[in-house]
């Protein structure tokens, strides 16, 4: 019933919508931001783009338009419930010849598989998609994805000034609820935020708020189509919260959250073994404690190596050896494996990047996970932390189920650096870490299965 409501206001009011786009720079920004990071991931000058939701391809375009400056030779499918949206996105992209198909997204079958889907402002019209389930349809986004392909969602961020004032009519955020609902379906999701503004100039003068026509289809486009049938105490409250969130230029700032799914393509693996001599003193020198941080977790506590000097500082020798002069920067995430990043920095001569759970200044690319202990753990990455071309280690004090590591990996390529390698100095083999890593060269010293720790544990 939402999907049909909205079908039906863009079919009506296209033209308000359109009039809402000429005072809002959010499609301009969305595309500069997104053809930023789009052009760090896409493997291939030759593209498959779906559009979802395709609207009137304002930012697409622009997207589209850039990628082809870049020499980027692209092949669009769009897709949209609204006829005269298809309309005037066919008008605007002549000379594209895109494939067109006015349907909804539940009801579209093709055997094409996409490098990129963008879906801006869009996820009203997948109909289900916060349950949480089998049948939820963006499993369907993920399997149109080729390997490596990226799929894209801009929604209203929480923190968003716009969201002040649609919360007065029921309107809230979608960004985290989605990164929450692709969290829970085991969906591989990050995110960031582009900033925006919607000029409200036509709705004040000298005097303040002045109700003009032009006001009136502005604010009804704000309030989710319901100014007109506020009261007048409710229009009042309306307007003191605008009033009281523009600044000078009569200008509302508005945040989104720019979600990113990648289909993470396989590799070949690449295993590098340690000395056999560093492997025994490892062993000997960890220890194994049982039911920790809960019950049935056999947690291997590794600052025993942290206080023997000799030990730490070989292990940091060795792996300094290994990667001298094939690496610009050292990425590791806050906590232990921040001491074993910074020691091999210092030896190696590199910047280090950390990535906090919390607490990073400044704008940050963002991924929530399940950890073995932690159904949802964050970890941030300063944008201006890492650029193209960059060769980065990850490191980190030993690696399990794989889960930070592959997130750890997706946000450094993210910002168009690339992944020399990974180091551990201690594996678990026998809970799958290796697996979406498979293009990685993972280099650990001491790899443990599930009876190396219950001996260790005795």
């Amino acid at each position: 019933m939402e999907i049909e409501k909205t079908r039906e206001f863009f079919d009506k009011e296209i033209d308000t919508y359109l009039e809402y786009m000429d005072l809002t720079n959010q499609k301009e920004r969305t595309a500069r931001h997104i053809l930023n990071h789009l052009t760090n991931l896409l493997k291939s000058k030759y593209i498959d783009i779906l559009l979802v939701g395709g609207g009137t391809g304002r930012p697409e375009l622009e997207i589209i338009s850039g990628l082809i400056d870049m020499g980027y030779r692209p092949n669009i499918t769009y897709l949209d419930p609204s006829s005269r949206m298809a309309d005037v996105f066919r008008s605007r992209a002549s000379g594209l010849n895109p494939e067109i198909h006015v349907t909804r997204f539940e009801e579209f079958e093709t055997d094409k598989r996409f490098d990129v889907i963008l879906l801006i402002n869009s996820i009203y019209f997948i109909e289900g998609w916060k349950e949480i389930g089998d049948d939820n349809p963006l499993f369907k986004v993920y399997s149109l994805l080729k390997e490596n392909g990226v799929g894209v969602f801009v929604l209203k961020s929480e923190e968003s000034k716009h969201t002040v004032i649609k919360r007065l009519v029921g309107g809230r955020s979608t960004g985290r609820l989605l990164v929450s609902v692709l969290h829970s379906l085991g969906l591989p999701v990050y995110w960031d935020k582009i900033y925006a503004e919607i000029d409200t100039s036509p709705c004040f003068n000298e005097n303040g708020f002045i109700e003009t026509e032009r006001c009136r289809r502005l604010m009804n486009f704000l309030l989710k189509n319901k100014w007109d049938e506020m009261g007048k105490e409710d229009k009042r409250k309306a307007v003191g919260i605008l009033v009281e969130l523009v600044d000078e230029r009569k200008v509302l700032e508005t945040t989104y959250d720019c979600v990113w799914m990648r289909k993470q393509g396989m590799g070949e693996p690449r295993v590098v073994d340690g000395p056999e001599e560093l492997k025994k003193e490892l062993y000997k020198e960890i220890n194994v404690v049982k039911d920790f941080p809960k019950e049935g977790i056999l947690f291997v506590d590794t600052t025993p190596v942290l206080r023997n000097p000799d030990l730490f500082s070989r292990v940091i020798r060795y792996a300094a050896e290994y990667y001298r002069g094939r690496v610009d920067y050292i990425v590791a995430k806050d906590m232990q494996a921040l001491i074993w990043a910074g020691a091999l920095a210092r030896e190696l001569g590199v910047g280090i990047v950390p990535m906090f759970r919390k607490d990073l200044a400044g704008d940050v690319v963002s991924s929530v996970y399940s950890h073995e202990y932690n159904p949802d753990r964050v970890i941030n990455l300063q944008k201006h932390a890492l650029k193209p071309g960059d060769r980065v280690l990850l490191v980190d004090y030993i690696i399990a189920t794989g889960e930070t590591m592959r997130r750890m990996a997706h946000l450094v390529e993210h910002l168009g650096a690339k992944v020399e390698g990974i180091f551990v100095p201690i594996e678990l083999t026998h809970l799958g870490g290796r697996i979406g890593l498979e293009g990685y060269e993972l280099h650990s010293i001491l790899k443990l299965g599930r009876d190396d720790l219950f001996r260790k544990a005795q």
